[in-house]
């Protein structure tokens, strides 16, 4: 009786940690999902959008969630 005890409680405790993984994850991505749309571009690629004098809310960002980085930029006033 006392192993079937410790089996379920090593279970449960593998549900647990696994229930703690699936919601650090969730909100990492919600975290991402929140700071891709409050700033669209990496802050690097919005000082050499003003240094290059390229209206960054024309551009279509590459990067992760969508954002606009420095490539797009130098793409951008390449005119590519």
């Amino acid at each position: 009786m006392a192993s079937e005890i410790g089996s379920a409680a090593t279970d449960e405790a593998k549900d647990l940690g696994q229930a703690a993984t699936r919601k650090v994850k969730e909100l990492g991505e919600r975290r991402r999902q929140r700071r891709a749309e409050k700033h669209p571009a990496t802050e690097a690629a919005r000082r050499q959008a003003d240094e290059l004098g390229v209206d960054i809310n024309k551009l279509e960002g590459s990067g992760a969630e969508g954002r606009i980085t420095v490539q797009d930029v130098k793409r951008a006033a390449n005119g590519e």
